[in-house]
């Protein structure tokens, strides 16, 4: 399963939730956007080869304020 799978299914669960409020949908919205936009070829790599090693990568440019204007 790809991440971009597994987030249709988690926005479909949460979009079929009706416990979830509007503003933390938006929140979440946002997050994802933020997401993709500083990791596009997140979507179509399979969860299981995502490392570690691979989250410490892309978060080292954001811890240091490099892509604000990118998100």
């Amino acid at each position: 399963m790809t991440f971009g799978e597994a987030l249709k299914v988690h926005q479909q669960n949460q979009a079929d939730d009706l416990t979830v409020k509007w503003a933390t949908r938006h929140y979440w919205n946002q997050i994802v956007i933020a997401l993709l936009k500083s990791w596009p070829e997140l979507v179509d790599r399979e969860i299981r080869r995502v490392m570690r090693t691979d989250c410490k990568q892309w978060a080292a440019p954001i811890s240091q304020g490099c892509i604000s204007d990118a998100v």
